[in-house]
């Protein structure tokens, strides 16, 4: 039997639960329109209006939790309520509804349900009702934010458009309570329900969010092009399994704007799996035969009729607007931004989905939801990394599939492991290779090569090729065999996965040791670096490798070299004292020199083996082998290298700390290295690690920026700086009265030092170093003057000056000082201990003047 809204609802309450979507009915003006009328004249005409069914469950007798049907409700509660504000007689509207999860639409509904009535009484019909509800003072801005909301408003326009002028008005309340003419079927179902029921149930209602009016347009579109069969298949894998994996593989930590909870929420995940797997076939296939004939007419006209109008709808460039050149615009729209939807009518006028497209996405489908249920490619949905690093960051919320297959704006690498991932290659598919071992050797390929658009293409080719290959061969036979040629991947990591491949072949068990390091976040695949520091004679052990796994594990992380072995500068340092006098690192531009600081700069440096005359035909990367040979023997003896723990980075640490302190206690290196080796804050100072390096005796370093353009340090005086700061912290009764001392790196970059003298003025000492290609290291020079402070008006830069040549005569003598350019400066140049000890006599000569 039929039901009645009043006679089911009357003193109950409406829950709206939490995973039900927004109510967005309202927000469809059309369909909106025709709905209200529909309802409307059914009891003006006193004729019947069936909605169909609703579905929920009734907690405690007097709250109903619709599944299905939340729209329909909704809006009958608006209609409701409406009719019983304008009734002549007040009467308590006595149908309540609420919202679970959403703050604003409950606000605005409790607000409206005992307002409404005045609002529609007192205000100036002429203005649209939602906009005199707006103008209420306790309306709150906040609730126009809310889609609910907004479609509430929306909803009551309409209502009160269509109710306003009919003969019916007066009494209308009365006669929707009394009469049946609106029913509908309502299913209660006993039980707790869980989040999957709503999910699944969801899809029966009217098409709301934007995958739903996607999903209704391929239904129709199917029902017109498809056999029956391929009808049914699709329509119950979409509502099931392929709704199942979705779910499964949702964003666990998904947040609206107001950091509610929304991961319930997966119609956005479908569509951009939808797209996504669009894009990947538009790439796979050429434009010509992916896309039916550009003169096919639909509704009359030719898609070449439309370009121009679709262009100007999709908001694409006109220029050249033919078929292929609009799909590419859409595709990168697609590619780069989040945003999938396209208007139905664009859907209409375009091959987007055509057959061949549906044909793929079903095919993509099947192939991942048997993937979902299979042990063996349980890999591909774990929510870590630990099986295969695919450098994805997937965690407690996003699995594997989700950051590959369910993320909008996917990188070209991504769409190459969506490729991969999709083939069908898995012992459990009767292949010769696993499932495992696929994905390894794709990750290490498709990670360590440079993939744009310009060679997507060629690149799934490829995994094509190989993918066919392994289904009959295990992939590491496949790999190892001379006559196979691999191309459009990098060649070097082609090389070195064939080169594995035939050690993996000779003993298992390196394919375990390979993927463990393989994983690590700096490696992602490529570890052909490791090999240069093998054994020499090649005759190494899995025992050797795994020793130098763990040194590598505990020198690197994601970003290149570790923080702890960084800051400092240890790691440098360690490199300078086995480094030639060429030193480590690239030259770049206008005589600057790039220590390694980026992961891709290590990687290079790692693997560098070309030699210089400059550095005495010594393998540019022979110094990192000195280190790691350093790091193994000295580590061998007190822990264990076989297995990696968070304690041996420290250990490498301690063991990089003692390379350079024994340079520095039995000194080997004298030329400008040893400033390196000394000071740590020399690699502080260098936030790039870039240095501008013209001879030995002119190197400044560079502080935030690679360009030559203040932020500078120049070494020998920096350094100088380094040594008078740590003293005057030290030896407070040695620079009593002095300010602390600093560094000029703009212009002439100098040590600093000042204090205030009796006359008001400043007394300054500037010690700076004054190199070039001719120079030697006796090339420190001191500067001392009188400053005017800019607070101190009486005296002028004159007197200043006028005061320096007066009262620091005898001093400057003593020590060989001249004077020129209003300053005392030193007659020649200085060694670094003779421009200390004439520091330390300006120091305690001038501390009382």
């Amino acid at each position: 039997m039929a039901d009645t809204f009043y006679d089911i609802f009357n003193k109950k309450t409406i829950l709206i639960p939490r995973l039900q979507r927004d109510y967005v009915q309202g927000g469809n003006r059309s369909l909106m329109s025709e709905f209200v009328e529909k309802l409307v004249s059914s009891v003006e005409e006193d004729r019947s209006v069936d909605l169909n069914y609703i579905y929920g469950r009734w907690e405690s007798g007097y709250r109903y939790i619709p599944i299905d049907g939340q729209q329909r409700l909704t809006t009958l509660w608006l209609l409701f309520l409406y009719a019983n504000s304008i009734n002549k007689e007040p009467i308590q509207y006595s149908v309540s509804i609420d919202f679970e999860a959403r703050e604003s639409a409950q606000g605005f509904c409790k607000a409206i349900l005992t307002k409404l009535r005045t609002v529609l009484s007192n205000s100036d019909r002429r203005i649209k009702l939602s906009d005199r509800l707006r103008n209420q003072s306790w309306f709150k801005a906040s609730w126009v934010k809310d889609r609910s909301v907004k479609s509430m408003l929306s909803a009551l326009d309409i209502i009160d458009n269509k109710i306003a002028k009919r003969q019916c008005r007066n009494d209308l309340y009365e006669r929707l309570i009394k009469s049946s003419n609106i029913q509908f079927c309502l299913f209660s179902i006993e039980g707790q329900l869980d989040d999957d029921v709503y999910i699944k149930m969801n899809g029966r209602g009217l098409p709301l969010t934007d995958f739903e009016m996607l999903k209704s347009w391929m239904d129709g579109f199917i029902e017109e092009q498809f056999k029956p069969d391929f009808r049914s298949k699709w329509t119950e894998r979409i509502d099931n399994e392929w709704t199942e994996l979705i779910w499964m593989n949702r964003n666990l930590d998904e947040k609206d704007k107001n950091g509610d909870d929304i991961s319930y929420r997966i119609d956005d995940e479908f569509m951009r799996i939808m797209y996504n797997l669009v894009y990947l076939n538009w790439i796979c296939k050429r434009p010509s035969d992916l896309f039916e004939s550009n003169e096919k007419e639909i509704d009359g006209l030719t898609i070449n009729d439309n370009i121009q109008d679709l262009c100007r709808i999709l908001n694409l460039s006109e220029k050249d607007p033919d078929a292929e050149f609009m799909y590419g615009n859409l595709m990168k729209r697609f590619h780069e931004s989040d945003e999938y939807y396209l208007p139905l009518y664009a859907l209409d006028k375009i091959h987007l989905f055509n057959k061949d497209q549906i044909e793929f996405i079903y095919k993509c489908f099947e192939l991942l939801s048997t993937a979902n249920a299979n042990t063996e490619k349980s890999l591909l949905f774990s929510r870590q990394e630990k099986i295969i690093n695919f450098g994805m960051d997937a965690n407690e919320y996003k699995s594997i599939f989700h950051q590959i297959f369910l993320e909008d704006k996917p990188t070209y690498e991504k769409y190459a492991l969506m490729y991969a991932a999709l083939k069908p290659v898995s012992k459990s598919e009767n292949a010769e290779t696993s499932y495992k071992d696929w994905m390894r050797v794709m990750r290490n390929l498709i990670c360590a090569t440079d993939i744009r658009l310009e060679n997507l293409r060629d690149i799934l080719s490829t995994i094509d090729l190989i993918a066919e290959n392994v289904k009959n061969t295990d992939i590491y036979e496949f790999l190892s065999k001379d006559n196979i040629v691999i191309t459009n991947f990098l060649p070097n990591q082609i090389k070195e996965e064939k080169m594995k491949a035939s050690l993996i072949l000779k003993d298992k068990e390196w394919r375990d040791i390979f993927l463990d390091f393989e994983n690590h976040p700096f490696c992602k695949g490529t570890i052909d670096f490791i090999f240069h520091y093998m054994p020499i004679d090649e005759n190494y052990t899995i025992s050797d490798f795994k020793e130098r796994a763990i040194i590598f594990k505990s020198l690197f992380d994601a970003k290149g070299i570790r923080s702890i072995h960084k800051d400092d500068g240890r790691i440098y340092r360690a490199l300078m004292c086995y480094s030639t006098h060429h030193t480590f690192g690239y030259g770049l531009s206008d005589s600057k020199w790039q220590f390694m600081d980026s992961k891709e700069d290590w990687k290079e440096f790692l693997i560098d083996e070309e030699t210089n005359e400059k550095s005495d035909n010594t393998a540019h990367n022979d110094c990192m082998k000195k280190v790691i040979r350093f790091l193994l023997d000295d580590l061998k003896t007190t822990i264990d290298l076989q297995t990696y723990r968070h304690e041996v980075v420290e250990k490498v640490g301690d063991s990089l700390c003692e390379i350079y302190k024994l340079e520095l206690e039995n000194p080997t290196i004298t030329d400008w290295r040893r400033f390196f080796i000394q000071y740590s804050d020399v690699w502080t100072r260098m936030g790039k690690k870039v240095c501008s390096r013209k001879s030995d005796y002119d190197i400044l370093l560079l502080n935030k920026t690679i360009a030559r353009d203040g932020g500078i340090s120049e070494l020998r005086s920096y350094c100088f700086y380094i040594d008078v700061q740590k003293e005057q912290e030290n030896n407070y009764k040695k620079y009593k009265n002095w300010d602390e001392v600093g560094y000029e790196m703009y212009g002439e970059t100098c040590l600093r030092i000042e204090h205030s003298a009796a006359n008001k003025l400043k007394a300054h000492i500037d010690l700076s170093f004054r190199g070039n290609n001719n120079s030697t290291d006796d090339e420190y020079r001191l500067e001392l003057f009188y400053r005017r402070p800019e607070e101190l008006i009486e005296l002028t830069d004159d007197d200043a000056t006028s005061a320096t040549e007066k009262d620091f005569t005898s001093i400057a003598k003593n020590i060989n000082m001249e004077f020129k350019d209003k300053r005392y400066v030193s007659s020649c140049g200085l060694s670094k201990e003779e421009a200390k000890s004439q520091f330390d006599k300006l120091i305690e000569s001038l501390r009382i003047i």
